[in-house]
């Protein structure tokens, strides 16, 4: 999938975006009008943002790196063990457990939140597109591009192209969600 560029029309507005290839946005960042914008970069496409929310997106960025860098150097032990224990009579058994530091509770509770928002921008899409997501991700019986496009009576190109409109138009969904509860 290609890389896609937005850009705001007028610096500082979230109603109007302009969409640009990578030349078009290396020419842009390059002149004197990207001159001090800030971008996010999301994988598979780089969105325009004030400095704060730049500034927020790039210390996430460096604290995720920052543990990435120190899963795989600590060993797990583990001491699940039964703690027994008499206090005035009574026993009380426990279970001592330590933290299992291969598993990201902050990571998992994001993906949480992003997988909130992107059902309610599903629930947002109109219903051939919301038809065909379901199609190809969501459903339990899951079909291709090319079963879709027979069923359909049009091409598999068609089908490929409309998929990347409706996922690209899901991701300004969720990233716009994502902007109005920071």
């Amino acid at each position: 999938m290609k890389k896609s560029y937005w850009i705001m029309k007028t610096p500082g507005s979230t109603t109007e975006w302009i969409k640009m290839n990578g030349k078009q946005f290396y020419e842009f960042i390059n002149s004197p009008l990207g001159s001090g914008r800030h971008f996010v970069d999301l994988g598979t496409c780089k969105i325009e943002c004030s400095l704060e929310q730049y500034l927020d997106w790039k210390r996430e960025q460096n604290h995720s790196s920052y543990l990435y860098a120190f899963e795989d150097a600590v060993a797990v032990l583990s001491l699940d063990y039964w703690v027994e224990f008499i206090n005035d009579d009574v026993e009380v058994f426990l279970c001592d457990t330590i933290a299992d530091p291969s598993h990201n509770t902050e990571a998992d509770a994001l993906n949480g939140i992003y997988l909130q928002q992107l059902a309610v921008a599903v629930k947002s899409l109109q219903g051939g597109e919301r038809r065909l997501i379901e199609d190809l991700f969501l459903s339990d019986e899951r079909k291709t591009e090319q079963e879709i496009a027979t069923l359909y009576g049009v091409s598999k190109q068609y089908i490929n192209k409309q998929k990347k409109k409706i996922l690209e138009k899901l991701k300004m969904l969720v990233v716009k969600s994502k902007k109005g509860k920071q």
